[in-house]
């Protein structure tokens, strides 16, 4: 009866923890009846007659049927039972992946939406770049025309001095004339 209750478990998979202790409990006892069934036909076969070693030959059988129904339907629940944990542990696995999945595809969706408006500010800082370049190119051509200028040398400082009295008194005497 008890046997047909734990494959009745199993067949409306029962919380195999439950299933499993119970088998596991009822083995000793089978075992125990097992033994002792043996013993009573050791004992009958030297006092019994036939029919009574026939029947205790049957419970011997009828015990060792009932321990191997135990002992199969326990591991059966033991293998049910790390399937279903199994089971359970590659749902966990597989919904922490989707999570992972969902956030990695979030940020790359937000890294994507970014790249135009990171695009604008670099040209827009390239042009400012540029703009400031072009500033300075032009305050540097205008100090170099200033230097020129400035700095140019008077006909003066570059004549030798009889050269230069020769064109001053040319330009005084032009300037008579």
């Amino acid at each position: 009866m008890i046997i047909k209750e734990l494959l009745a478990r199993l067949a409306t998979k029962g919380k195999p923890e439950t299933s499993t202790k119970d088998t596991e409990a009822l083995i000793p006892d089978a075992d125990e009846a097992l033994q002792l069934a043996r013993a009573n036909r050791a004992a009958l076969l030297l006092t019994g007659d036939d029919a009574d070693v026939i029947a205790a030959e049957r419970r011997v059988e009828a015990a060792s049927i009932r321990l191997d129904r135990l002992r199969t339907v326990a591991e059966e629940i033991g293998r049910r039972h790390a399937a279903a944990v199994e089971r359970e542990d590659e749902a966990l696995l597989a919904a922490r992946l989707e999570a992972a999945g969902r956030e990695s595809r979030t940020a790359i969706q937000k890294a994507r939406a970014r790249v135009p408006v990171i695009l604008r500010e670099l040209r827009e800082l390239r042009r400012e770049v540029d703009s400031a370049e072009r500033a300075v190119a032009a305050v540097n051509d205008e100090v170099v025309v200033r230097q020129r200028t400035t700095f140019a040398p008077r006909p003066s400082e570059t004549l030798s001095p009889a050269l230069l009295s020769f064109l001053t008194q040319a330009e005084v005497v032009g300037a008579i004339e």
